[in-house]
């Protein structure tokens, strides 16, 4: 017995299919077990709490308001500009123009026609401006461009003029040629505060620093000097990951494989339970007790498992242990099955057999002869089903119907991030951070149960033994 089992150990572990699959889970194990460290659960608005559910990930607000989606860059992005509003009231005009100069070069065309717009003398010359380009505007297909540019809605004029600078090279150019030197204060803060958002962060940055005169690390100075104050928990560089309205993903991501775990097992298990009960009865006896489980099987197959689920999770709720629910109730007929086929073909075996003329009870053949030696394709189908589990899952919470916005769990977060699949306007994809790194958590974690599942198999079938 031992040589035995020596020898099958052997085989598993020389199959490559068991090592990738094996060090993947272990990882996903060290990342679920660790989950609080690698990820603590604090309330990020204060430090000293923790959060009441870990697996509901924290929210961060800024100025009341959720946290846009953003990266690192953006995040960074987000803490040097809080700290430059903080001081635009406070300098004097003189030390904006340099700021303005800086800004107005880099600026984006459209996002100076925005900042134009609040501004009533700019803004009355650059609609004379425009006013002379009315018929080129009318033939790049803008209608009634005149009665935009003169249309007291703001939006009207930021559109022709965005037009206009996106059609006539010289027409951007002259946005960007009026003189900050003469231009009130009110003019000057307005036009930081309506493109610094669009600056790169590097530009950005030597923006603050032209407004504190800083020369080197502008979020350092602005730290020490108190104009930003950084969550001393999870500070930007705690958001490897990126932010989607104020959630970390890198959170929901470490979180969430708790989550997947906590699916995968429990409904593994109550699953085959039911599976190995039903079939086992069913194979055992035959008979019209096998018609009669079988029919019952068929019905629950003749159910599309998805469909069966979205009602029964309709019916019970919204919700991760509904979810559960539904996947064991339309989740045990292939065990039964599988089960089933095995033990019609070793109940005729002669120890079977033989335990029966002895009269042994029906109960303890079954339990210690009968699924011993039916067991292993049920377990192989069970490690394989793991992995199929958390995707069912996710898909029913991509749905709305598993797992609460904000939860721990990677449907879930694609759920909340699919708002932003596209990107912004112009920047397609840009928040690509927010779908990639649950979708190759997702498939990292089923692919790891797919390959332990075929090492299991090729190590205990028989007719795959060399």
């Amino acid at each position: 017995m031992r040589q035995e089992t020596k020898r099958t150990l052997r085989r598993f572990l020389r199959n490559p299919s068991s090592i990738i699959g094996l060090s993947v889970l272990i990882f996903f194990t060290a990342v679920a077990t660790f989950a609080p460290l690698i990820a603590p659960p604090i309330n990020p608005m204060d430090p000293s709490r923790k959060v009441s559910n870990p697996y509901i990930m924290p929210k961060v607000t800024w100025k009341g308001e959720p946290i846009p989606p953003s990266g690192r860059s953006d995040a960074l992005k987000e803490f040097i500009i809080k700290g430059m509003q903080k001081q635009l009231y406070k300098a004097k005009a003189s030390e904006l123009v340099p700021v303005v100069k800086h800004v107005m070069d880099r600026a984006r065309p459209g996002d100076l026609c925005e900042a134009y717009s609040k501004s009533y003398k700019i803004k009355s010359q650059v609609k004379a401006k425009l006013l002379s380009m009315v018929d080129e505007l009318e033939k790049a297909g803008l209608s009634d461009p005149k009665s935009m540019i003169n249309s007291y809605m703001p939006s009207d004029f930021i559109v022709v003029c965005s037009e206009a600078a996106d059609m006539d090279k010289d027409f951007a150019t002259y946005l960007k040629s009026f003189d900050a030197d003469s231009m009130s204060k009110g003019d000057l803060i307005t036009i930081i505060k309506y493109t610094v958002h669009y600056l790169s962060l590097k530009d950005l940055e030597k923006a603050a620093s032209k407004l504190f005169g800083v020369d080197g690390n502008v979020l350092k100075w602005m730290e020490e000097n108190g104009y930003i104050k950084r969550d001393p928990i999870r500070t930007v560089d705690y958001h490897p990951f990126g932010m989607i309205d104020g959630r970390d993903i890198m959170y929901g991501v470490v979180w969430g494989t708790r989550t997947a775990f906590k699916i995968g097992i429990i409904v593994t298990f109550f699953g085959t339970i039911i599976g190995l009960l039903v079939g086992s009865i069913a194979g055992y006896y035959g008979g019209w007790i096998d018609e009669v489980l079988m029919r019952i099987t068929d019905v629950f197959l003749s159910i599309p498992f998805l469909v069966a689920a979205i009602v029964l999770t309709t019916f019970l709720g919204t919700g991760l242990d509904k979810v559960m629910i539904a996947m064991i109730v339309f989740g045990w007929m292939g065990t039964a099955r599988l089960i089933r086929g095995n033990i019609l073909q070793v109940k005729e075996e002669q120890y079977i057999l033989a335990a029966k003329a002895l009269g042994v009870r029906d109960y303890f053949i079954i339990m210690r002869h009968v699924i011993p030696n039916t067991i292993f394709p049920v377990v192989i189908q069970a490690s394989m089903r793991m992995g199929s589990l958390v995707i069912t899952a996710a898909a029913l919470s991509f749905l709305g119907l598993g797992a609460p916005t904000g939860y721990a769990d990677w449907g879930s977060i694609l759920n909340y991030s699919r708002d932003w699949i596209l990107g912004a306007q112009g920047e397609a994809f840009k928040y690509w951070f927010a779908l990639a790194y649950p979708g190759i958590a997702m498939v990292l974690f089923v692919l790891s149960w797919n390959l332990l599942g075929d090492s299991l198999r090729d190590t205990f079938d028989p007719r795959l033994r060399g």
